[in-house]
């Protein structure tokens, strides 16, 4: 089951792009909710295996109503992997779909007003529930304590609701911290953070691991700084540090957060403030809790001066695979551009293979070769260096891609609009690892 938490509203439409993860073609369907739980719309098609469609809300042949705001269930008979946008005419954010609810769900980046950021927190139960059912929202600071009373919601089956700091007057103004959403019933969940010209979206998270990888983060890199915003999922307090190693491999510094993380405390570090890294780094990070103690991170992507940033959600360690799909990757179309940033996170150099699919015929258009990729390093590659995916005179691409690779890795993917009419938006998501 495939869950997202919003449709067309206004300007902002969204989007799910779905690849089908297994070796047999699958039968994808589609039924998009209204707020009160309500069928209003169908869609179903074949997708060939590591193929990728792209279905949007705004299609004329679904007829959603202008405005429409509601929720996303796919099923399919093979397992897929899917990504959604949401996209105005200024701004576009990516997340990764939920594939399986939890009835616990925590968002370690959520602000209200904090550096002129603001929230929305969309919930969806991921499977009927009774009349009267609830989830509770509890608001945690950076200092681990929480926010004004525990909130309590209102669910219905397969609906979303949206939740914002913004709707309490008792979490203060300039709050920065997370969110720990609980039911007896399994919720999907998805944060989306806006501040101007800049949206980022990701997906809350159930559980967490005693280390965590981010691919791609920037000190100052082509004008990108990151941040990455840690939770700790324990009952106990527990102490957490970060790796930063170069795009050689090397480690670069050793940042460790002052004060211990409480249970589901919450605490963030911008690469602005890490001493260790010089203005213009690029490289990979590795987050770790002292202990046995899970946690999980967030990685904010931000170019101040262009008005660009996106956000993406740290592999844990459990989610390291040696192969792992890629929904949505673009050359051109719709003047999108798109890469795919693999990291190693084992101890031995690994060879790693990208399979590029088309979406019209979901057959392999070309295949890239990368060797020697030793351990946290990330390797890169953008479709504008991929020879071969425009032939017989195309000149835009879209489709989806498969990674492979001798040893376990962890996959990040950015898309970039570069030409018209997606200049100005870019965004982050996660790559799927093979179930």
């Amino acid at each position: 089951m495939f869950s997202t938490s919003a449709g067309a509203t206004g300007s902002r439409t969204t989007g799910a792009v779905i690849q089908n993860i297994s070796d047999s073609a699958a039968t994808v369907h589609l039924d998009y909710y209204n707020k009160t739980g309500g069928i209003v719309a169908t869609d179903e098609k074949v997708i060939e295996p590591g193929a990728a469609l792209g279905f949007s809300a705004g299609s004329s042949t679904l007829g959603l109503p202008l405005g429409f705001v509601g929720s996303l269930v796919v099923s399919a008979d093979q397992p897929v992997g899917a990504v959604g946008n949401d996209t105005d005419d200024n701004t576009m954010g990516m997340f990764n779909a939920i594939t399986k609810g939890s009835p616990i769900s925590y968002l370690p980046a959520i602000y209200k007003g904090a550096g002129g950021w603001s929230t929305e927190i969309w919930i969806q139960a991921t499977e009927t529930v009774p009349t009267g059912s609830t989830a509770t929202v509890k608001f945690m600071n950076r200092s681990g304590a929480q926010v004004g009373t525990t909130k309590t919601i209102n669910l219905i089956s397969f609906a979303t609701v949206k939740v914002s700091p913004d709707d309490y007057a008792d979490v203060t103004d300039g709050f920065a911290g997370g969110v720990v959403v609980e039911s007896t019933y399994e919720l999907g969940v998805i944060g989306r953070i806006t501040n101007g010209s800049i949206t980022e979206m990701y997906s809350g998270v159930s559980n967490g691991d005693v280390e965590a990888y981010a691919p791609a983060v920037y000190k100052g890199a082509g004008g990108w700084y990151s941040g990455i915003m840690v939770q700790n999922l324990d009952t106990v307090n527990t102490t957490v540090s970060i790796d930063f190693y170069d795009r050689q491999g090397n480690k670069t510094t050793t940042y460790t957060f002052p004060n211990a993380f409480v249970p589901n405390g919450v605490a963030a570090i911008s690469t602005r403030n890490v001493a260790g890294l010089t203005e213009g780094w690029a490289g990979t990070a590795v987050i770790k809790s002292a202990g046995s103690s899970p946690v999980i991170a967030v990685v904010d992507v931000t170019n101040p001066g262009a008005g660009l940033g996106s956000m993406y959600n740290a592999a844990l360690a459990s989610d390291a695979a040696t192969v792992a799909y890629v929904p949505s990757q673009y050359l051109w179309a719709g003047g999108w551009t798109s890469g795919i940033i693999v990291m190693n996170v084992s101890g031995t150099a690994a060879d790693i293979t990208l399979e590029y699919y088309d979406r019209t015929t979901g057959l392999m258009t070309v295949d890239v070769d990368k060797l020697g990729v030793n351990q946290y390093i990330a390797a890169a590659q953008n479709t504008k260096t991929v020879a071969g995916l425009l032939t017989g005179g195309a000149t835009t691409w879209a489709g989806s891609a498969v990674v492979r690779s001798t040893q376990p890795v962890v996959v990040v993917v950015n898309v970039t609009g570069e030409a018209a009419p997606s200049v100005g938006k870019a965004s982050f998501y996660s790559a799927f690892p093979k179930p």
